[in-house]
């Protein structure tokens, strides 16, 4: 292989790895990439809810990151794609900016994603990466455990039933025992099965797709018995086929605060992967 080849290839390893690739593999990846799609869908369309924008949106970032990672990247052991952290966050800061406007909202969206996506090709271009080396383990538990309150309050409406409402932890937390008398009985029970049914099959049946067959269970009962009509939320029709590509509208009266904001993301986006990858790490997997 030539010097050009060579330093072609450090950039993209699948110029490396592709040709050594053995077709008796393509069976269990197949059953792999299936089963992890089959998973993939529902988070994704989580995480695109959180961050305050349509399903949709969360499936394309998998599609695309993914894409992207097989051709850039060279760890076998990683799945790409959105994450709760950063989805809470960009749903808090771009919610005042964009005022209740769906349209500004989602072109703010996409120039934050694509500014803190330059700000990660300059930190590896310097080689910055060491960096994360010095990150104390305190800021790492603070983050992970501001990030796991402002999930969960975000999400105890939806399991309760109830509206919710709120742009802060305390304004949402103080609405939400407002509200808690009006909760949904059957939404609870259905949230609380779920719950109940991930702890349990995960003890039982470790290494297995337990959360994949839970969201089975509690799609065929939602749709069984017609639990739409006692108040459970679905996420309803999806729009089909792929966005038409191009490139977000330019608003210069947001280029400022939007920069501000991708500012912020970018240290949350290198400690979430870090925790992420430390966990992954943690337990007998491989970082790449």
């Amino acid at each position: 292989m030539n010097t050009s080849l060579q330093k072609i290839s450090r950039l993209m390893p699948i110029i490396s790895w592709l040709p050594a690739y053995r077709a008796t593999w393509l069976w269990r990846d197949l059953i792999a990439g299936l089963t992890l799609a089959a998973y993939a869908v529902p988070v994704a369309m989580a995480y695109s809810t959180l961050a305050g924008l349509p399903p949709q949106s969360g499936i394309y970032c998998y599609i695309f990151g993914g894409l992207t990672y097989a051709l850039f990247a060279s760890s076998r052991h990683l799945a790409i794609g959105p994450t709760a952290a950063i989805s809470v966050m960009t749903a808090s800061v771009l919610g005042s900016l964009a005022a209740g406007n769906l349209a500004d909202y989602a072109t703010m969206a996409a120039l934050t994603a694509g500014m803190v996506g330059v700000l990660c090709l300059l930190a590896w271009s310097m080689r910055l990466s060491s960096f994360v080396n010095f990150i104390s383990e305190s800021i790492l538990l603070g983050f992970k455990a501001g990030a796991a309150l402002s999930i969960a309050i975000l999400q105890l409406p939806p399991l309760l039933g109830i509206p919710g409402g709120g742009s802060t932890f305390f304004e949402r937390l103080l609405l939400l025992g407002q509200q808690f008398a009006t909760a949904n009985i059957t939404v609870i029970s259905i949230g609380a099965s779920a719950l109940l049914l991930l702890l349990v099959g995960e003890r039982l049946f470790p290494g297995r797709p337990v959360a994949l067959a839970v969201v089975v269970l509690a799609t065929g009962a939602v749709s069984a018995f017609g639990l739409i009509d006692h108040g459970v939320r679905v996420v309803g029709t999806v729009p089909a086929g792929l966005p038409a590509l191009k490139l977000p509208l330019i608003q210069y009266h947001i280029i400022e605060p939007l920069f501000g904001t991708g500012l912020r993301l970018f240290p949350a986006f290198v400690c979430g992967e870090h925790c992420r990858c430390t966990y992954l790490c943690n337990t007998a997997l491989l970082c790449g």
